[in-house]
């Protein structure tokens, strides 16, 4: 059995299996409820996730196996749950047979998490967990992957995340560690640190070969822009120019119609401020008339004297006649008038037409020219775009950006490795 322990802790996680009863491994089908686990999470959802939980509780309660927590493990982190994720790897790294694969998750948990500081001192922690001595074989693979992961991970925070650690810290744990490996895992850790860093560099320079690309390629761009400013604010002025010509000579045309409407208007207003004079003279003295003759009817019923009544009907008669003659007159006046009425009315309408089109084109014109004083600011923004210096910043050099400083550029979690690992350490079905 020690013998067993022994070769499990240096071969790793797959030999958990052999460190359970026989009696418990026949309880269920492991491999087949592990797969299922992994099936149930392949698709990133909430209600898949949450599958995953209630199938792990069932498989915890049929039998205690710490494959169902590096399987649930797995699944947290294929779900992007990366704080259940870190606590299940937390727990495992303490208590499973083989913490190795429990720490190399948690490590890149916090440093997926920018936890820089714990991610360190895990590694720290990984590091004493490697076994003294090389395996032979297969059994150096694990101890061999660790060392590379671990000098992968201090290269990504001597490169690309060198401005958010002290690098005396770094510096010292990397020494700590070495002297910790042996010859051949030291290789293999610092053969992975600097591939990173090399990688890191790579990166860096082409980023700024795109970035330098990028602002020559802006500047021409900005060259263009200014010459094409230019252009477009003469254009933009001539036709404010061609603009302003054009009100001044539709107001000019319009005055000038008007004061020919208004040239013939004027007489007709004349003549018939003359008429209504007239016809007010008339009314006033029709009505002194019917004033007279309702005088006369009153004597006349109140004279006996029949020569006196004779004199007042030749009187009433007389007034009569003069008014009849007032009233033809009046009517006279007021057709002649309304006839000038008639006409004033034709021209005035005209003359209210004349304006209202003048007005509408004037209205376009103001329009017209609005539209252009918005092209003259879309064009200030252009030339205030075009004087502005180059800085090569693009979305393909953002993106490059952050390829860079992202600890996935360097580091995938090898997810379906480690599903694999896990489904044949039960054991071919």
């Amino acid at each position: 059995m020690l013998r067993c322990m022994s070769r499990c802790l240096s071969r790793g996680f797959a030999c958990w299996l052999l460190l359970l009863p026989v009696a418990a491994r026949a309880e269920v089908d492991m491999r087949g409820e592990v797969l299922q686990l992994f099936q149930q999470g392949e698709k990133y959802s909430a209600s898949a996730l949450a599958t995953v939980e209630e199938h792990y509780q069932q498989l915890r309660s049929t039998t205690r196996d710490p494959r169902w927590d590096y399987a649930y493990l797995l699944m947290l982190i294929k779900q992007h749950d990366n704080d259940n994720a870190l606590r299940v790897a937390a727990a495992l790294a303490e208590s499973a047979a083989d913490p190795l694969p429990a720490y190399r998750a948690k490590v890149w948990l916090e440093m997926n998490k920018k936890k820089y500081a714990a991610a360190m001192a895990d590694m720290d922690l990984l590091s004493q967990r490697l076994p003294k001595a090389d395996g032979a074989g297969e059994a150096e693979a694990g101890p061999r992957d660790a060392s590379r992961f671990i000098g992968r991970m201090l290269g990504f925070l001597e490169g690309p995340a060198a401005e958010a650690v002290n690098q005396s810290t770094r510096e010292e744990l990397r020494i700590k560690i070495i002297d910790r490996l042996t010859p051949s895992r030291r290789q293999a850790m610092d053969d992975a640190r600097r591939a990173v860093v090399k990688r890191f560099s790579e990166l860096d320079l082409k980023e700024e070969q795109v970035k330098t690309d990028a602002k020559v390629e802006e500047q021409q761009e900005k060259e263009q822009l200014r010459d094409q400013v230019e252009k477009d604010k003469a254009a933009v002025g001539q036709q404010q120019s061609d603009l302003a010509e054009k009100a001044a000579k539709l107001r000019a045309d319009l005055d000038r119609e008007l004061d020919q409407f208004d040239a013939v208007i004027r007489p007709l207003t004349s003549q018939l401020a003359r008429l209504e004079a007239v016809a007010g003279t008339n009314n006033r003295q029709l009505s002194f008339a019917q004033a007279q003759i309702a005088d006369l009817f009153v004597q006349l019923q109140n004279e006996n004297d029949q020569n006196r009544r004779f004199a007042i009907n030749a009187q009433i008669n007389s007034i009569n006649n003069q008014a009849d003659a007032l009233r033809r007159n009046l009517a006279s006046v007021n057709s002649e008038a309304a006839g000038l009425v008639a006409q004033r009315n034709a021209l005035q309408a005209k003359r209210n037409g004349v304006v209202a089109r003048g007005q509408d084109a004037l209205s376009q014109l103001d329009r017209d020219g609005a539209g252009l004083r918005r092209e003259e600011g879309k064009l200030r923004n252009d030339e205030k775009r075009a004087k502005s210096p180059a800085t090569g910043v693009t979305s393909r050099s953002r993106s490059m950006s952050a390829k860079i400083a992202a600890f996935t550029t360097y580091e995938e979690f090898p997810i379906e490795q480690e599903k694999q690992r896990l489904l044949d350490s039960f054991g071919a079905k």
